[in-house]
């Protein structure tokens, strides 16, 4: 269910987006208009602040869960592990969409690539 609330998620954690989206998206903010008259050590803090809210949207992990938003998928998997005792990883997820076909779903990931 979460997957699928959260289209924009990609990955399953911050530590899992490649470096060449990480390095895209860092450039993508440099240029943006409202940091070019701020200072240069402070303009990097507001780079860094915003890449990094922007990566947390691509994260399944780092996503507030939506039947409590309070909470973080991730915070949510700690707190099952403290209950169960059992280690809990979530090391991958599909996502489906109802009338879409494995060739339209690899065209579709090529394209982000």
């Amino acid at each position: 269910m979460q997957v699928v609330a959260c289209p924009q998620v990609q990955f399953v954690s911050i530590e899992d987006i490649p470096e060449s989206i990480v390095t895209k998206e860092k450039e993508l903010e440099r240029q943006r208009e409202d940091l070019l008259s701020k200072p240069e050590n402070i303009r990097e803090r507001i780079v860094e602040g915003r890449i990094s809210k922007r990566l947390g949207e691509l994260a399944l992990l780092e996503q507030p869960f939506i039947k409590d938003d309070s909470l973080l998928v991730k915070d949510l998997v700690k707190q099952t592990v403290a209950a169960l005792g059992e280690n809990i990883k979530v090391r991958r997820f599909v996502r489906f969409t109802l009338g879409e076909t494995v060739e339209d779903a690899k065209a579709e990931a090529a394209a982000e690539a």
